[in-house]
């Protein structure tokens, strides 16, 4: 699973430059430069299922949102506080929760 995500980061990287044709993300994400099929495939299985990236009618693949290792400060989140009366249940309750959302760390009120 780490290096899939190795991978990710270097595919991410090489969208980040502009859209890049499938059998050239083979090679220099993969290192793959053989049979065309056996390449594009290995491609789609890495990307394929990941919605940050896509495939055009012309076979690129541009960048689609964020890449991944966004810094937080350019997220949208929510942050969530729940206060709990500790008790065992089925005593116990939550007697007060809010939510509020960030954006490019701000917290609009």
């Amino acid at each position: 699973m780490k290096a899939d995500r190795a991978l990710i980061y270097r595919a991410a990287a090489a969208l980040e430059r502009g859209s890049t044709h499938t059998l050239d993300l083979a090679r220099e994400v993969l290192g793959l430069s053989g049979h065309p099929g056996a390449a594009s495939a290995a491609v789609f299985t890495l990307l394929g299922i990941d919605t940050r990236f896509h495939i055009d009618a012309e076979g690129l693949w541009p960048l689609r949102g964020l890449a991944p290792g966004t810094p937080l400060a350019e997220l949208t989140y929510a942050v969530v506080d729940v206060e709990a009366t500790g008790g065992a249940v089925p005593w116990g309750a939550s007697t007060r929760s809010g939510t509020a959302w960030s954006r490019m760390n701000t917290i609009p009120w």
